[in-house]
């Protein structure tokens, strides 16, 4: 890869300067390798071009060979297409390597050449790979090696290919760790052997200190694997150096060392390092010192003795014979003792283990004892206390007696790191006179439940029961309910209405030492008496007007809003449910929205409450009230439709009512034509006549009078038309503006208009007959027929009849007949 960058660059420059530069390259220069490991060579053109292929001389062979890159593929010519020794490559189109699969002795030494684009490259020649056989390791011929001296050490190899590499190496005693050392200060010289061999010699000077005594050194050689380097013989570093001052285990130079008396103790002292190590000695009152043991680099020894007061030191001394020296170390003796039973007085004087102090009082205690090292002292009591203190100085602030003890305890500490504790302990109970506390109550027995911190008991009317008054007081405290003496239970029989009852207690505490005191206290309990509800009121409201209920039986009208409460009174407050049509309403009220006869039925409200004793079981009250509307609406008028019959018949029509609530309604007929007036729901006509042919009304009148409202008269009307059939009868049968009857005259050439009148139900059919009996003119459903003659002549005159026909006319149709005489001119010659 460095070739590459190398050449490349070359090229770069070339070009840029405008040089045609070009060369091929064969890599790698040296080539190195094994009998049978597999060796690469890459001949690579640098210019401007790309090149197809190049050719390879293998021992300067007079044809060479070829490695082309030809439609993507890349192949070998010769003996490359041998693909059992050779493989060839192609990974550019400037880049060709050629790879012995496996180097035989043959291809040793041999020169390999490229030729590509005119251009031949370097000559590379395959050596084989010596590695180095053996190292030699040579130091100081002394067993020790001063500490800080200069020491040269030399590591030789055998002849190897390529140049042998030299690598020193420390070795921690009794392990297979190694530590690779960074030389600074080292010379190395180099031999050849004249076949291209090369020996090593390395030379390394340094300088030992104790870190490394007993460590071991060597040195491993190779040639281009480190992984298969040889090792050396090893050189043990056995470093000379003085010891460390002694040290009397636990103590420093010159400490003092406390000693419990009459106990048998134990002193160790131990140096540390040295080569060689040191020997120990021991000068101690009354001691008896053991052998010397010797652990990795430290020297130890132990004595043992028993101390006593006045005792002053003892020393450790150690000598060392290799540089002559000798060290020791003292410890000064102190004689520990634990305190004695301690005393405890009150402003000087001497107490006993009683004391009567009143509550809130404020007492001190002192506490001494005689120890060595002086005592500490704690103060322990109820609620934890630990007062670390000679003086126990405490308020009295809790009714119970109070014993405390003071302890008092030393610390004697052996210098060797065990230490005894020293105590000892003397107690005080202090007694404690309190006043009454607030009397508290108790239900039914002393030891009952206690009544709740707001004083007050729920019972149900008509309860008995008993309370009872407690108070802690020191001594005890005497009682009385109210003004009456007596003892601290209170008996309630049968109660009926809420009460309050106060209990007064009192008490007279007396100091062994100081003042007498009296104290009286008292306190109330409340007594609420819970009862069921009472029968619940009912009240019903329309929006202007309210009624207390006492009927059974209500009576509504249809449409109004209706309000109705229940109330009643219990304790504690009721619970109200409205029940009526298997539907249940909770609440008071019970509202009705344009209340509609649907809603008619019994209802009935239920007050309810939980009566929860405080002490005892829960009743359940309840108590009811029920009432029945009565939804009251007007009647109305079935269906009523015209009606059609025949003159001379009799009529009979009945003013249907479909009833309401009440059913007391009248109904009567009115005929609008006359106002003649029928009083009850039957319209009769005897021998009905077209006179009667006109519109007649039924009128129903109902009358409502609610338990809750005003009384309402409610008119309801239906009218129909009574339609007379009767057959057609001619009335007049006339010429039109002439006044005469019968027989009509008119002049010749005159208009003349004929008009025959009907009466008829229905209409007519209506025809005019001339004087010969013929038919000029008939109308239908009609009763007016018109004909018109507009130039009169004799030939108009004579007999002509009108005749008149409906539904109703039997055999003989209605005729009338008019005679009409036409008047000559006469005429001038």
């Amino acid at each position: 890869m460095q070739n590459w960058k190398f050449h490349l660059s070359l090229f770069a420059l070339c070009f840029i300067q405008g040089v045609s530069c070009q060369s091929i390259v064969l890599t790698p220069t040296k080539a190195y390798a094994d009998i049978n490991e597999a060796l690469t060579l890459t001949c690579t053109y640098i210019g401007y071009n790309n090149i197809a292929g190049t050719k390879w001389n293998i021992n300067n062979e007079s044809t060479p060979t070829i490695v082309r890159h030809q439609n993507g593929i890349c192949s070998g010519s010769d003996i490359f297409a041998n693909d059992n020794i050779y493989r060839v490559g192609c990974p550019s189109n400037t880049s060709f390597t050629v790879t012995i699969l496996r180097v035989q002795q043959r291809d040793l030494n041999i020169p390999w050449m490229c030729f590509g684009h005119t251009k031949i490259s370097n000559t590379v020649r395959i050596l084989a790979k010596v590695p180095v056989e053996n190292v030699v390791l040579s130091g100081p011929s002394s067993s020790y090696i001063k500490e800080h001296s200069r020491q040269t050490i030399k590591c030789k190899t055998s002849p190897g290919r390529p140049q042998p590499r030299v690598g020193w190496y420390l070795h921690e005693s009794y392990t297979v760790v190694k530590q690779k050392i960074t030389v600074n200060s080292s010379t190395q010289i180099l031999s050849d052997s004249g076949d291209g061999l090369i020996a090593v010699e390395n030379t390394l000077q340094f300088y030992p200190n104790r870190s490394i005594n007993n460590w071991m050194l060597s040195c491993e050689a190779w040639t281009d694997d480190e992984t298969r380097a040889v090792y050396s013989n090893r050189l043990t570093l056995n470093v000379a150096y003085p010891p460390e001052k002694p040290v009397i285990m636990g103590f420093t130079d010159g400490e003092k060392y406390s000693l419990i008396e009459s106990e048998f103790v134990k002193l160790s002292c131990s140096s540390h390092g040295g080569n060689p190590l040191a020997n120990l000695t021991w000068n101690c009152y009354n001691s008896k010192p053991t052998s010397m043991t010797i652990e990795d680099k430290t020297v130890s020894s132990t004595v043992t003795w028993s101390g006593f007061r006045g005792q002053s030191s003892c020393l450790c001394i150690s000598h060392h014979s290799w540089s002559g020296t000798t060290q020791d170390t003292t410890v000064i003796i102190d004689v520990l003792y634990p305190p004695n039973k301690p005393t405890m007085t009150i402003s000087n004087k001497t107490v006993s283990n009683v004391i009567n102090v009143i509550l809130s009082k404020t007492v001190q205690v002192k506490c001494e004892s005689k120890s060595n090292p002086r005592s500490n002292y704690t103060w322990t009591g109820p609620a934890d206390l630990s007062q670390v203190e000679q003086i126990l100085d405490v308020t009295i602030n809790s009714t119970i007696d109070k014993m405390f003890k003071c302890n008092a305890t030393n610390r004697m500490v052996r210098q060797n790191g065990t230490h005894v504790i020293g105590r000892n302990e003397s107690a005080v109970t202090i007694k404690v006179l309190y006043p009454p506390g607030n009397p508290y109550f108790k239900y039914e027995y002393s030891n009952g439940t206690k009544v709740s911190t707001q004083n007050m008991i729920d019972v149900i009317e008509g309860d008995s029961f008993l309370v009872h008054c407690n108070a802690a007081g020191n001594p005890l405290p005497t009682y009385k309910w109210g003004s009456n003496k007596g003892n601290s239970i209170l008996k309630i029989t049968s109660i009926t209405s809420d009460t309050n009852k106060t209990c007064h207690v009192k008490n007279i505490m007396e100091e062994t030492v100081g003042e007498n005191r009296t104290v009286s206290t008292s306190a109330s309990f409340f007594i609420r008496v819970l009862h069921a509800p009472y029968i619940p009121t009912i009240t019903i409201s329309n929006g202007t007007r309210q009624l207390n209920i006492t009927a059974v039986t209500i009576q509504l009208r249809e449409t109004d809003n209706i309000n109705m409460t229940c109330f009643s009174e219990g304790k504690p407050l009721p619970n109200y449910t409205w029940d009526s049509h298997n539907d249940q309403i909770q609440g008071r009220l019970r509202q009705f929205t344009n209340i509609s006869r649907k809603d008619a039925g019994n209802y009935t409200c239920y007050a309810s409450n939980l009566m929860k004793r405080t002490f005892g079981d829960t009743e359940q009250g309840l108590n009811v009230s029920s009432l029945s509307l009565d939804i009251m609406y007007p009647s109305t008028i079935s269906s009523l439709e015209d009606i059609s019959t025949l003159e001379g018949s009799d009529l009979k029509v009945i003013c249907r009512v479909q009833e309401g609530n009440p059913t007391e309604d009248s109904v009567s007929w009115t005929r609008i034509s006359d106002d003649k007036n029928w009083k009850n729901s039957q319209l009769i006509i005897t021998n009905v006549s077209r006179a009667d042919d006109t519109k007649y009304t039924c009128t129903l009148r109902s009358t409502i009078i609610p338990t809750i409202g005003d009384e309402t008269l409610t008119l309801r009307n239906k009218t129909i038309h009574l339609n007379v059939f009767f057959s057609s009868e001619i009335k007049h049968f006339t010429v039109v503006k002439k006044k005469s009857s019968g027989t009509f005259i008119v002049n010749q050439t005159d208009e003349v208009s004929l008009e025959c009148t009907a009466e008829a139900n229905p209409a007519s059919i209506l025809s005019i007959y001339n004087t010969r009996g013929k038919s000029i003119s008939t109308v239908k459903n009609r009763n007016l027929l018109l004909y018109s003659i507009s130039n009169a002549s004799f030939e108009n005159a004579g007999k002509y009849k009108c005749e008149g026909r409906n539904n109703y006319t039997k055999d003989k149709p209605s005729v009338s007949e008019l005679i009409m005489v036409v008047k000559c001119k006469l005429n001038r010659l």
